[in-house]
């Protein structure tokens, strides 16, 4: 009987260790997933701060492009200056905006592209004579986007 000798204190380490690995393997399973979710919680809030940092790049971009534009809102300039107007910001590009020149009651749209000979040419009814002036009006919608500039004779 000298050599298998179970005794009491024995068995009951040997459940408490059982318990013990079932407790701890219980506590990673539920810590992993509290890591698991916050990791998830976290990607979405990034997510939103990018699209919003996204948004407010965009919309910055575009404010310095028409900021220049803008600074032509309400002034008067002389037909030259109508015309160079259209070439800097019109001439052989595609633009989101029109361009009309305003004689009296009509209307004169200018598109974007190579139109010049619209504004220079004297038989032309847009044609705007150098000694002319003009008062430039920045049209925008609701969101603030340039839908088009006019220029008005005086």
């Amino acid at each position: 009987m000298r050599g298998k000798v179970f005794t009491r204190g024995t068995k009951n380490r040997f459940a408490l260790t059982v318990a013990t690995r079932f407790l701890t393997l219980g506590a990673a399973t539920i810590l992993s997933c509290l890591l698991i979710s916050l990791g998830i919680q976290q990607f979405r809030q990034a997510r939103q701060v990018a699209n919003i940092a996204g948004r407010r790049i965009s919309e910055f971009a575009r404010y310095l492009s028409e900021e220049e534009m803008a600074a032509y809102d309400g002034i008067r300039l002389m037909g030259s200056d109508v015309v160079n107007f259209y070439r800097r910001f019109l001439y052989g590009k595609q633009s989101d905006f029109d361009m009309v020149v305003v004689k009296g009651a009509e209307e004169y749209t200018i598109p974007a592209g190579w139109q010049t000979e619209l504004l220079t040419e004297p038989g032309q009814k847009s044609y705007c004579k150098p000694d002319k002036e003009y008062r430039c009006e920045v049209v925008r919608n609701v969101n603030e986007v340039i839908l088009k500039v006019r220029f008005v004779e005086i």
